[in-house]
């Protein structure tokens, strides 16, 4: 299955045009996450963390099938 992994941060959407085929949700999952991880990293060199962000997964057909937040794909520790 193909997905697509759409970023919403401060007002703007970037749409995914190409998306990813791979085996299952859970690993659309890793991939969302290991996406935001990567912003964050960037963003953190910069001295933001963009928590209210969001990855939104859809599906091949359009459904929209994960949101995750940049918040959920971190442990704040401190």
């Amino acid at each position: 299955m193909r997905y697509f992994f759409h970023l919403r941060e401060s007002g703007t959407y970037v749409a995914d045009e190409e998306g990813l085929d791979l085996p299952s949700l859970k690993a659309a999952r890793l991939a969302a996450t290991a996406s935001a991880r990567c912003v964050i990293a960037g963003d953190a060199m910069a001295g933001k963390v963009p928590l209210r962000a969001m990855i939104e997964v859809d599906d091949e057909t359009g459904a929209r099938v994960l949101d995750l937040p940049f918040r959920d794909a971190v442990v704040i520790d401190g």
